[in-house]
């Protein structure tokens, strides 16, 4: 009965060894069938087979057996069950300690237009259950590095002050980038000024200053409608007046749409930032944005300034993302994004990273959570990948002059 079985189960795994290219199963499943010795599949998926009356083989075929049906290897149990973290990783302990993080800050007290992104955090969680570790664009699996890679849960933000939320936000932050670095899932656009207080306090001293890589349709520098309160049209506007960042090698990458004055644009302009409108897509291509960012973060002495990266997922084309705080026509794909991502490996020293502006409530379909998990994914690679000192640094092709 137990033969019977095992022939049952070399059938059914037919497809995989043939995708895996074992040539030799057909050989296995003949001298299965012929009762010379016996095969099984282990817990990684590889065949066992044992010579007959090998009884140590035989018992590791059985243990390889027990751990399969007991659902204890976790590539073989099911994405959709099991604890919703982010794509699967560990829960925190906080005996531990970790080297990258993803971390939830549920809180939009300071949207202007379309709120719930409070929402967003568990939903992208939600969404990445069908992340695998290894990742293509960054050719790592973060998991298998020797790395402590974990999920922070969310913070406990209070959804009714905004300054005490601020206050929350910073102070959580800065213990946790004391430990490791962090991929924060927001959240509105305001979460970004308290987490760059907690980073420019966390990093200052040991790095030095650093620029901010800003991904999204509006400049994020207008100055409040209500005073000084900050809101989410200028959370860069504050940062930077509070001295957070260096200007010098920071940018806008995606920015397009309508503002309320052309002097928008050259206020921007006079606080320091370089733009690069998602229009220049359309000439430079993703390698040639690649490489306005790095001679945007390229230092006189031809080192690269480390970064920090603001991505509102608005920066996307609502063809891509419409479930956003304030969706603008004429974006990004999701393929631009990710290229522009995977093309700042070669240089860029990422201190940390938000995601912000993603509002479930807003879509549906399902595709802005979609494109958020596998855009925060990105991020955490991006993020880990000079830990990891397989840093590789392939020279970008020459980019096409810009027609301005």
């Amino acid at each position: 009965e137990c033969v019977g079985k095992q022939r049952a189960s070399l059938f059914r795994v037919c497809v995989f060894f043939v995708r895996k290219g074992a040539m030799k199963l057909w050989a296995i499943l003949a001298s299965a069938a012929a009762g010379e010795g016996s095969c099984a599949v282990g817990i990684n998926g590889q065949m066992l087979c044992c010579a007959e009356g090998d009884a140590e083989c035989v018992g590791k075929q059985r243990a390889a057996r027990d751990t399969t049906e007991q659902g204890t290897d976790e590539l073989w149990r099911p994405k959709f069950a099991g604890v919703r973290t982010f794509a699967g990783l560990p829960l925190w302990d906080r005996a531990e300690k970790f080297d990258f993080g993803i971390l939830g800050v549920p809180f939009d007290g300071g949207a202007s237009y379309n709120p719930g992104a409070r929402f967003a955090p568990s939903e992208i969680r939600a969404s990445s259950r069908r992340i695998d570790k290894f990742n293509r664009l960054y050719n790592i699996a973060l998991q298998r590095t020797g790395l402590t890679v974990v999920d922070l849960d969310d913070l406990t933000v209070t959804p009714y002050d905004l300054m005490k939320a601020h206050k929350q936000i910073q102070s959580a932050a800065e213990d946790l980038m004391q430990i490791g670095r962090l991929v924060v899932l927001g959240g509105d656009s305001t979460v970004v000024q308290p987490v760059l207080r907690a980073a420019h306090r966390v990093y200052n001293a040991s790095v030095g200053p650093f620029a901010v890589v800003h991904f999204g349709a509006s400049l994020g520098t207008g100055d409040s409608t209500w005073g000084h309160i900050p809101q989410e049209p200028a959370p860069l506007f504050w940062s930077l007046g509070e001295g957070l960042f260096d200007v010098r090698h920071s940018l806008h990458v995606g920015t397009r749409g309508t503002t309320s004055s052309s002097k928008v644009d050259l206020a921007d302009q006079e606080l320091g930032f370089a733009t690069v409108p998602a229009s220049s897509f359309e000439d430079l291509g993703v390698a040639g944005v690649v490489s306005k960012i790095r001679d945007r973060l390229e230092r006189r002495d031809g080192t690269y300034m480390p970064c920090f990266i603001h991505l509102d997922l608005g920066v996307l084309d609502p063809a891509f993302a419409p479930g956003v705080g304030s969706p603008e026509i004429g974006g990004l794909s999701t393929r631009e994004l990710q290229g522009v991502l995977a093309g700042m490996q070669s240089f860029a020293t990422v201190l940390g990273a938000a995601l912000v502006d993603v509002v479930p409530a807003g879509d549906a379909s399902g595709i802005t959570i979609l494109a958020a998990a596998n855009v925060a994914n990105d991020l955490l690679n991006l993020v880990a990948k000079p830990a990891t000192h397989r840093l590789a640094r392939p020279e970008l092709p020459d980019a096409p002059q810009d027609p301005k």
